[in-house]
């Protein structure tokens, strides 16, 4: 890194912390959020027929798409959309009744953007010795958290496993897209001053880093 570029990351960071006032409130204002069981959305699954694109290849050597159905289940967010609508900005969280060393068997999948559980717990617990977030309600743990431009479809991203995206891909892993395994939690930035009179990007991801130094590194995350 130059010289510039680490000045100009000091002066974004001093920017930062001299709202330290304002961060300490909207961390304060997420750690009650998340302690009401009503703002804990259940993931429902349903299950459809996904057309993906299979290449064959012919002895003249040229090569035909042909669609390839397949069955796989995914989370429907319709139910919230009058809520919960497209490019909203903010932090999301995820948790699950999966013990860890549950979570610590699931590999990747076929796709390499998908995140290899096992891998991530690994060199977090190398690293600093991480467990499980505490349980908040109802025995559930929180293992992820993120920030987002548009949060509905980053969380639609992590449950899905959209092709070629860095996400959990939870739904392509049919032993983790159980019913009642998985809860999702959502908190709007838009009406924060210090949001408004930001960089909106840098202000995400200094909450998603302090609100993990302040509750404990979800064991999904990676620095």
């Amino acid at each position: 890194m130059s010289k510039k570029s680490i000045e100009k990351k000091i002066n974004r960071d001093k920017d930062v912390t001299s709202n330290s006032s304002s961060i300490s409130a909207i961390l304060t204002d997420v750690d009650k959020y998340l302690k009401e069981k009503k703002n804990w959305n259940s993931v429902k699954w349903e299950e459809k027929e996904v057309a993906e694109i299979e290449k064959y290849k012919f002895q003249d050597k040229k090569y035909i798409n042909k669609l390839k159905w397949e069955k796989e289940k995914r989370i429907i967010l319709d139910d919230t959309a009058d809520v919960f609508p497209d490019k909203k900005h903010g932090l999301y969280f995820i948790r699950t009744s999966f013990k860890k060393e549950e979570l610590e068997k699931i590999v990747g999948t076929d796709d390499d953007k998908h995140y290899n559980f096992q891998e991530r717990i690994k060199k977090n617990n190398l690293k600093i010795k991480l467990s499980l977030v505490p349980s908040i309600i109802d025995n559930k743990h929180i293992v992820y958290n993120g920030e987002a431009e548009n949060v509905r479809q980053r969380i639609l991203a992590h449950f899905n496993g959209y092709k070629g995206n860095a996400c959990l891909a939870i739904g392509k892993r049919e032993v983790l897209a159980k019913k009642d395994n998985w809860e999702y939690a959502y908190i709007s930035l838009d009406d924060y001053e210090i949001y408004k009179d930001n960089s909106k990007k840098e202000i995400r991801l200094f909450l998603e880093n302090a609100w993990r130094y302040r509750n404990g590194w979800p064991i999904l995350c990676l620095d």
